[in-house]
């Protein structure tokens, strides 16, 4: 699931197809700014959940997740739906962006990162 991907669904083998969505904290257009490289700001998400019921998945061993500071929403989102007792493995890229060369308050970003019930190695 990717949506800077190349436009529409693809296969690149018999058990590797790309469709062209991102995650995201909502089901339907991703409005505002951008979580992708490419910077894009209208592409289509949907939720985990969302994605599960679709394709029938009742389990995801392994969950790669790089979406540019949308990351604190989703896994709220995760958190507060208790889907990780779902997922295996999750490697996440962590964004915290400094505003103006201001200080970030990383407290609530820590309690998210903490209330994840996997365990966590480096």
């Amino acid at each position: 699931f990717d949506p800077s991907m190349k436009p529409g669904n693809y296969t690149n083998h018999s058990n590797h197809q790309f469709y062209r969505i991102g995650i995201g904290n909502i089901d339907g257009e991703h409005k505002g700014k951008s979580t992708l490289w490419k910077s894009d700001e209208q592409y289509q998400v949907a939720t985990l959940s969302a994605l599960m019921r679709q394709f029938d998945i009742s389990y995801i061993d392994l969950i790669r997740m790089d979406i540019e500071s949308a990351e604190w929403e989703v896994l709220q989102d995760w958190l507060d739906e208790e889907l990780f007792q779902f997922i295996g493995q999750l490697l996440l890229e962590i964004h915290i962006y400094v505003k103006q060369n201001k200080c970030v308050d990383v407290q609530p970003f820590a309690r998210i990162v903490n209330s994840i019930p996997l365990k966590a190695f480096w």
